[in-house]
């Protein structure tokens, strides 16, 4: 169930790129009611008193600070508070207090992308909030999720939503098997290993400084000519004639 991925932090904020507005209230009693926490709902009403210069903001938190119980707190969708609320500063202040309130186990807040004024305003609350559920299209969504630490996971899931939940599946990633491809010796360096014909050939012509004898070709014999270079210092002396061989 979708509510048990965002039951953990204490601000959700659902980010609809849908315009799904309509169902933000029986959404949030849907997910509330998953966790058995039905009981536990308090709605903010952002109308303002008619006899009342100021906002509800102030009032709605004495109301909570006063509860006995651990509230589940639901406010309007963004374009509500928005309408009724225009002051962004006054919002954010307000939210950051429910945030800090022990009495308010969770605080919830629906916010629709379609609607441009609101660009701002989410920006700001999705720096606030602990948990930011994307619902992308009519079947896919993402949550990122900020833990105590400041480690941030962010996963990627199918939905199906019926009448009483939303039922979800987390999508996996899809890893691209590499081929092996067999190296040859002369690919692993810069140098050159293998010859060519032509080269074949020259390097077989090549005299070197020492050749065996005619004599001992055939028979496999270990004589050796060597012929010294012109600068070579060679003594003519036996070495080992001091060892009577």
């Amino acid at each position: 169930m979708l509510s048990n991925l965002i039951s953990s932090q204490k601000f959700v904020l659902i980010v609809d790129s849908n315009g799904q507005e309509k169902i933000a209230l029986p959404t949030i009693n849907g997910f509330l009611k998953e966790q058995g926490q039905s009981d536990s709902i308090k709605l903010f009403n952002p109308k303002r008193d008619a006899n009342c210069e100021e906002n509800n903001y102030q009032t709605f938190l004495e109301d909570c600070c006063d509860s006995e119980n651990k509230l589940n707190v639901i406010l309007p969708p963004l374009s509500d508070l928005l309408l009724y609320n225009p002051k962004k500063s006054e919002l954010f202040q307000f939210i950051h207090q429910l945030k800090l309130n022990r009495n308010i186990k969770q605080i919830y807040v629906w916010a629709s992308k379609v609607h441009a004024f609101e660009t701002f305003t989410i920006a700001c609350l999705e720096y606030m909030a602990d948990h930011i559920l994307y619902i992308e299209t009519k079947d896919t969504l993402s949550i990122l999720t900020r833990k105590p630490g400041g480690a941030v996971t962010n996963k990627n899931y199918t939905f199906t939503r019926t009448k009483d939940s939303f039922q979800v599946e987390a999508i996996k990633k899809a890893i691209n098997k590499v081929e092996q491809v067999a190296v040859k010796p002369e690919q692993l360096g810069t140098f050159k290993i293998e010859l060519e014909e032509d080269e074949l050939i020259a390097r077989n012509a090549l005299k070197m400084p020492y050749e065996k004898t005619s004599e001992t070709e055939g028979s496999g014999g270990g004589n050796i000519i060597y012929t010294p270079d012109k600068d070579d210092d060679f003594d003519e002396e036996d070495p080992d004639d001091d060892l009577y061989i």
